[in-house]
């Protein structure tokens, strides 16, 4: 850069210049040259191509990291494991978007069976699972999920109830330790109460015995007839050497 101005003999008289001359630098731009088309071709031949993986990256089972549990998660799970202990029946069940009225109406209504809803964080629930008895339950815990339980097998009234309520979805569930699907449980709800299958198996008992008693006597029974018709026959038939 440049400036003109006029001798130092006018800085001297107190002139100060008005105009100024800036000569600046003109911007160049420079197109980059195509490349010739033979050294595009050497270039695409010797391009190093590198093998893919034969197992996608997405496939690749990441290493599970081991997250320390906090006091918070050790004491929920401590109450999962009490409730799947002292409860006969644990189900599973999805929550879907519902009103708080319609939550406290649909847990009164549960509890007029003796039936509880609890909630517990999916990470809590699958923690005690993992080292458990109830594994094969884990699938069912991947979204917004609440546990239904009871002291006693109560499937049949837990079924009424959530007729009403479909919000809430029945997955799956575990009575008496025997893990059933929600087509499982609905067979299981249609079976008749234990004391009427109770007293059926008394009755067919009862009639078997019956039965197996008149079945031992009758080998008795034809054997005293025998002898009753051999006995008759002796005291009818004459003696040899008696005449008629």
């Amino acid at each position: 850069m440049a400036t003109f101005t006029r001798s130092g003999l006018a800085w001297a008289r107190g002139w100060v210049p008005r105009l100024e001359f800036v000569r600046n630098a003109r911007a160049v731009t420079r197109h980059k040259r195509p490349i010739p088309y033979l050294k595009q071709k050497v270039l695409e031949l010797t391009k190093v191509i590198t093998p893919k993986p034969l197992v996608p990256p997405k496939c690749i089972k990441s290493a599970d990291v081991m997250e320390e549990k906090n006091k918070l998660e050790m004491l929920l799970e401590r109450e999962v494991e009490k409730l799947f202990r002292e409860n006969r029946m644990v189900t599973i069940c999805q929550l879907g978007p519902m009103k708080d009225e319609d939550w406290v109406m649909f847990r009164h209504h549960l509890r007029k069976h003796d039936i509880y809803a609890k909630i517990f964080p999916n990470k809590v629930v699958q923690y005690f699972l993992n080292d458990s008895k109830y594994k094969n339950l884990k699938p069912l815990f991947i979204c917004h999920n609440v546990l239904v339980v009871s002291h006693e097998p109560r499937v049949r009234e837990l079924l009424r109830v959530l007729r009403a309520v479909p919000q809430v979805i029945l997955l799956g569930g575990c009575v008496d330790d025997v893990l059933m699907s929600k087509q499982s449980l609905l067979n299981y709800s249609k079976l008749p109460k234990l004391e009427v299958l109770q007293g059926q198996l008394v009755g067919t008992l009862s009639h078997v015995c019956s039965q197996t008693s008149s079945v031992l006597q009758q080998p008795a029974q034809n054997l005293s007839r025998i002898f009753q018709q051999h006995i008759s026959q002796q005291t009818t038939e004459p003696k040899p050497g008696e005449s008629s």
